[in-house]
């Protein structure tokens, strides 16, 4: 996955993060907070700028298109703990603090009963280890990079900071699956009085965790030799990768010890069998904590309704229009009018049963699609008590329809400073999230519902221009005439907007991305400052 995007958050309680998914796709990560008193309501409101060079327009890409491109996860997000947290034995929101106490409860007694099942709690620390692993190289992304811009006497203590930051992240992380291994190593006296399936989960965690860190701590030593800034003979960058090798080789050493496969370039099935088996065991881990949608049965008899409708009143304009032929006492130049009012009618029967359709179906339908959000699947992690609904509505609109603040905050600050946005169209796709707690919910406090929305612009890209594009011109320094290749790309703006319950009375969150794409892929997500007007309180 491409490097993401830095994060916004516009309340203490939203987290929110917009990346770059793969070469055509953008994702959209949101974090709910879930209210355990009481329903939780969100209006997510993406407004994607559409320049007319791109290509698409209201013309060509319809609403089945955009949902055809969109897809859409609903996952439950377990409290945020860092790694040296998640680490500590001791922590009670560590779930290998509950874990050791659940093994110490069973080498006590087997037949004990357990507040918590052990197969939860490992499935818990996959998860938990995954994101605390990722929020760690987030944080040194940003790090590394305020390192190589920092100068005078700020660049010393930036560059500790990322140091001792990057030897948290690579000693913690490898401390936390020592100690889960040790449980592992714990358990497995023990398993024979339990289902197969808890050792087997035991090693598939082990097997992901391990993988999942050292491939993190590649990723880091790559962004580290990107910055030339910090190649600078201090020897910051060869002590950094020294702390990462040292932790790598120990952690591959263990894995090989458990037999654990691992991607070897000089036997090609074996690396194929490893980046199948680590998606199938990630599938597997990640699973349980997706909740399910399925279609309310609502909007079909919504659909049916307006269709019996129309087929009403274009039967009734049918039968008008065979009223002339009764009406035999006219003169025929009234009948041969008559006649021709009725051929007419007739020609717009269909006609008019489309057009009732249509706006009947604008009026009647202020959701394109409802889904009923079911948690049935988060027991097999020991939760439940979820429910809601998932509303989706997408239409196209221009920026002179938009309300005149959002029309400023997608115009300040520009690429090119003067240029008219006025020929751009504008999809606007807004997401309504209700969920509630159930009577007799078991959700832990600290729990948020993360919605993540990925956008395929294939579509967007099949009409652009070649890459890269031809440009003369005069060289002052060779005094003659140059021909080079320029890169060739678009901008689409991205606004995005999160407000809590359905009147948005409240605005959470508010930022603005420009989308940087050419014909082959998307280059880059970058975040842009917002400026806003003298008197403008939002978020």
């Amino acid at each position: 996955m491409a490097p993401a995007a830095p994060s916004v958050t516009g309340s203490p309680e939203l987290r929110a993060e917009v990346e770059i998914h793969d070469r055509q796709q953008i994702e959209v990560e949101l974090a709910y907070p879930l209210l355990r008193d009481r329903t939780s309501v969100y209006v997510t409101e993406l407004l994607l700028f559409v320049p007319r060079n791109v290509g698409v327009s209201s013309h060509n890409y319809s609403r089945d298109n955009f949902y055809a491109d969109l897809t859409a996860y609903l996952r439950l997000d377990s409290p945020r703990l860092s790694l040296s947290e998640l680490a500590d034995l001791s922590c009670e929101r560590s779930p290998l603090h509950h874990l050791a106490r659940a093994l110490s409860a069973l080498e006590a007694d087997l037949q004990a009963r357990l507040p918590q099942p052990i197969l939860v709690l490992i499935k818990l620390f996959g998860h938990s280890f995954r994101e605390a692993v990722v929020a760690a190289r987030q944080a040194l992304q940003q790090q590394i990079a305020e390192a190589a811009a920092a100068r005078g006497s700020q660049r010393a203590a930036a560059r500790a900071a990322l140091l001792a930051s990057l030897q948290d992240m690579a000693q913690n992380g490898h401390v936390a699956l020592r100690r889960f291994r040790a449980l592992r190593r714990r358990f497995q006296p023990l398993s024979g009085a339990r289902p197969q399936v808890v050792r087997e989960t035991f090693e598939y965690v082990d097997e992901n965790a391990t993988s999942f860190l050292v491939e993190q701590m590649a990723e880091v030593a790559s962004d580290l030799g990107r910055q030339a800034a910090l190649h600078d003979g201090s020897g910051m960058v060869a002590a950094a990768l020294c702390t990462l090798h040292r932790e790598a080789r120990e952690i591959a050493a263990g894995r090989r010890a458990e037999g654990f496969v691992y991607p070897n370039p000089a036997q090609q099935r074996t690396a194929e069998f490893f980046t199948y088996r680590r998606g199938q065991i990630k599938k597997s881990m990640q699973q349980a904590f997706y909740l399910e949608t399925r279609a309310l049965r609502r909007d079909p008899y919504v659909r049916n309704a307006i269709a019996m409708v129309a087929a009403g009143l274009a039967a009734i304009w049918s039968l008008v229009a065979q009223v002339p032929a009764t009406l035999g006492g006219l003169s025929s130049e009234t009948q041969f009018l008559f006649l021709a009012s009725a051929v007419v009618a007739y020609m717009l029967k269909d006609r008019i049963k489309d057009l009732t359709k249509e706006y009947l179906g604008q009026r009647l339908r202020h959701y394109d699609h409802d889904n009923r959000i079911l948690a049935d699947n988060l027991s097999v992690v020991g939760l439940k008590g979820i429910s809601g609904r998932a509303r989706e509505r997408m239409r196209w609109t221009t920026p002179a329809q938009l309300p005149e603040r959002l029309r400023h905050l997608r115009a300040h600050p520009r690429t090119v400073a003067g240029s008219d946005i006025s020929s751009e169209e504008v999809i606007d796709y807004i997401r309504t999230l209700m969920l509630s707690p159930e009577p007799g919910s078991e959700l832990p406090p600290g729990f948020a519902l993360r919605d993540i929305l990925r956008l395929n612009l294939q579509r967007f890209m099949l009409r652009l221009d070649e890459p890269l594009d031809e440009v003369s011109y005069f060289d002052l320094r060779r005094q003659r005439f140059l021909r080079v290749q320029t890169p060739k790309v678009y901008h689409v703006n991205l606004l995005l907007r999160v407000c809590a319950g359905l009147e948005r009375s409240r605005e959470v969150l508010l930022a603005r991305y420009r989308i940087v794409l050419n014909k082959e892929r998307i280059l880059r997500i970058e975040k842009v400052a917002l400026h806003r007007r003298t008197g403008d309180q939002s978020p």
